[in-house]
């Protein structure tokens, strides 16, 4: 019997199991799965407390949204961890006596949580607490029972967890504070005791303070770039509407053409058989089948915005864009290499929006600078380039808009490319190259005013 075949991917109840698999595998570790399952358990009162308990004992240093830090801080912790694990091995051999053989493993243990410090403050917490416990049978009577400079880089973990994490979490780490402050610092020296306590309350209400303040601007950074990638979208779908309106007049346009033509074959051609003729029918109310959906999605794409009723605009219209702007008060010049041929109208439309945005980017941007737009004609494609110069004067800052996008977008449809960036003398420079079929480039009506006057009308 043939073994049975593998399941789908993209079958529904594959998806499923495959999501309760990666369910178990989030990421965040052991942690951040307890954290889920209390959330889901237990109402949002109860479960805060208890994910901060969870977060303290068990959870990551991960937070949403924040960058992982550089390497140099780093690279100055694992300096200071040694310089102060040296510092502590020899006060622990000169003031505890302790064999020499464990001097320095306690000396690196006391100083390790400094390197800890940029990136997991809770694990150097942890490490901090630990060795504190682990080291009281060795200055076991003094009225410290820790070192000072133990006390000094558990003051600094307070600082760090409280800035990298919720303020339920520094709660946790207070709490668990205290009770060593008064299980082990009490019965030897009240006074100190009462000390610590205010000293490590006024400084966590402090950090408490400052971390509400980080993890507000890191989550308004979030919500930021969140609304920068919308936008971003939304331009990109609305300029890909604003390029399916082009379009959709010079597609209507051939799908009627074909129409008329299988229409009117059999009167034309003479001999045809009848299943010719019965083709050719079927051809023609195809194309108007296809003219009448074509309307409805027109419809759709200009739901919002009125219908345009002048021609589509090609590469030939270029001269009299450019007195447009000249009129205006700018400096352009217009260069053509290669002999200037039909192509595309898809090319045509889109080559001379091109144009028209990188000269309004060029006045925008650059106010005054005189403008060259070449434009190189070659059997397989079409080349714009728009150079600007410096500008005289700094343009006065505003929104930078979408202009290169919807650009890129126009290249990218037609399966040619585009490149924009500063040139050395402090100017802009747009290219694009957009290619043409030679086969279809030459036919006549493919890109010519007549054509594109049918299309706009």
């Amino acid at each position: 019997m043939p073994d049975p075949p593998p399941p789908d991917r993209d079958d529904p109840a594959s998806r499923t199991s495959r999501g309760r698999r990666d369910a178990g595998r989030a990421p965040g570790g052991p942690g951040a799965r307890l954290a889920a399952r209390i959330s889901r358990r237990y109402p949002v009162v109860v479960a805060t407390p208890l994910n901060g308990l969870v977060t303290m004992l068990i959870g990551s240093d991960r937070v949403p949204g924040q960058r992982r830090p550089r390497a140099w801080p780093l690279l100055v912790g694992a300096v200071l961890t040694v310089l102060f694990a040296l510092v502590t091995t020899n006060q622990v051999r000169e003031e505890f006596g302790a064999a020499s053989p464990l001097a320095p493993l306690v000396g690196l243990l006391l100083a390790l949580p400094i390197v800890l410090l940029v990136r997991w403050p809770l694990l150097a917490w942890r490490l901090t607490v630990v060795t504190m416990l682990a080291m009281l049978p060795i200055w076991h009577g003094r009225d410290w029972p820790v070192q000072p400079f133990q006390i000094i880089l558990y003051l600094a973990t307070l600082v760090a967890v409280g800035l990298r994490h919720s303020r339920v979490v520094l709660a946790w780490v207070w709490a668990v504070t205290m009770v060593l402050v008064w299980l082990l610092l009490y019965p030897v020296n009240a006074d100190n005791a009462i000390a610590a306590t205010v000293i490590a309350t006024l400084l966590v209400l402090a950090v408490g303070a400052i971390g509400s303040l980080v993890a507000a601007r890191r989550q308004l950074a979030v919500e930021t770039r969140r609304t920068e990638a919308e936008q971003q979208r939304s331009a990109v779908l609305t300029e890909r509407a604003r390029i399916a309106r082009e379009l959709h007049d010079v597609v209507a346009h051939h799908m009627s053409l074909i129409a008329v033509q299988a229409e009117t074959a059999p009167y034309r051609l003479t001999g045809l058989p009848s299943t010719a003729d019965d083709e050719f029918a079927a051809l023609g109310s195809a194309a108007r089948q296809a003219l009448v959906e074509m309307r409805r999605m027109l419809g759709v794409l200009r739901a919002e915005q009125p219908a345009e009723r002048a021609p589509q605009p090609g590469l030939a219209e270029l001269p009299a864009l450019l007195d447009q702007v000249r009129r205006a008060g700018a400096e352009v010049e217009l260069r053509t290499d290669g002999t200037p041929r039909p192509v595309p109208v898809a090319v045509d439309v889109s080559g001379y929006r091109i144009v028209q945005e990188a000269l309004s980017n060029a006045r925008r941007h650059a106010p005054g600078a005189p403008v060259t737009v070449r434009l190189v004609y070659r059997l397989d494609a079409v080349t714009i380039e728009v150079v600007n110069t410096a500008p005289e004067h700094p343009p006065v800052a505003g929104d930078p808009g979408h202009g290169l996008l919807g650009m890129r977008e126009r290249a990218t449809m037609l399966g040619g490319s585009l490149s924009a960036g500063a040139t050395p003398d402090g100017g802009f420079r747009v290219a694009a190259v957009l290619p043409c079929d030679p086969d279809t480039g030459g036919e006549p009506g493919t890109s010519s005013t007549d054509d594109r006057d049918r299309a706009g009308s």
